[in-house]
């Protein structure tokens, strides 16, 4: 019976997983107070699996298929692929150690809690597939904790969904 519960739970995140494209908004705080988002409902349904989501949400980061997310990235609008939804869902779960994983420093983080130009590093599709083979590598080795969140606005989205931290090395 306990298979079968898993195996359900299995598919259950896999087929929100492959709603990602839909998604339309990201979790977002302007820092200015002025503008503030949760996201999309279907964002926190993922991120709520957890742990679990860890590697789906890592192999989905290759799809490179347009989103309808308009994000401005420093100095310039683009619109968000599938895969960064995926990276968007997998830094909710998981504190991503960028610069450690990725051996490149992206100093400049943006007041969403996204770091300047990662999203237009990523649109090169090799260094895309790097960054996630070197995601996977980083998260088959590394033992992870569970940590309560502070009081930050993303923490108030997470708490509304029933999520109330995230896994650490």
């Amino acid at each position: 019976m306990a298979q079968i519960v898993v195996e359900a739970q299995d598919t259950a995140l896999l087929n929100r997983i492959t709603k990602l494209s839909n998604v339309k908004n990201i979790p977002f705080d302007d820092c200015n107070k002025l503008y503030k988002d949760c996201g999309d409902e279907l964002i926190w349904q993922i991120v709520k699996f957890g742990k679990p989501a860890i590697m789906p949400l890592i192999d989905k980061i290759s799809d490179t298929s347009y989103s309808t997310v308009r994000f401005k990235d420093d100095d310039k609008v683009i619109t968000l692929r599938t895969g960064d939804i995926a990276y968007i869902c997998l830094t909710q779960i998981v504190f991503v150690p960028v610069a450690v994983i990725s051996k490149m420093q992206f100093d400049v983080v943006l007041c969403g809690g996204y770091q300047a130009y990662f999203f237009t590093y990523l649109s090169n599709y090799s260094t895309r597939l790097k960054f996630q083979n070197q995601l996977k590598d980083y998260y088959s080795k590394t033992i992870l904790k569970w940590e309560k969140d502070n009081k930050s606005f993303l923490e108030e989205c997470k708490r509304k969904h029933g999520i109330f931290g995230h896994y650490h090395n």
